[in-house]
């Protein structure tokens, strides 16, 4: 299963993305402090967002990866 973030708006997206780039460079985290701050800022969004998660250190790679490459585009 792959990490998934669903969000009811992309306002509310953009508003998660952005508490994201202002706690962390991601390049300077492990994957456990990505999990943890992750879990931090979701508990923040909880009611407008599902968030699933897995324990393989792959799928936390990809979340990285892909939290990464948007943080870039940004």
């Amino acid at each position: 299963m792959n990490n998934v973030i669903y969000f009811e708006s992309s306002y509310l997206q953009q508003a998660y993305l952005k508490e994201w780039n202002t706690k962390a460079s991601l390049f300077h985290y492990s994957l456990e402090e990505v999990d943890r701050l992750t879990a931090a800022i979701a508990s923040q969004y909880f009611h407008f967002a599902v968030f699933i998660f897995d324990s393989y250190t792959k799928e936390k790679q990809d979340l990285v990866k892909n939290l990464t490459a948007i943080k870039q585009d940004m």
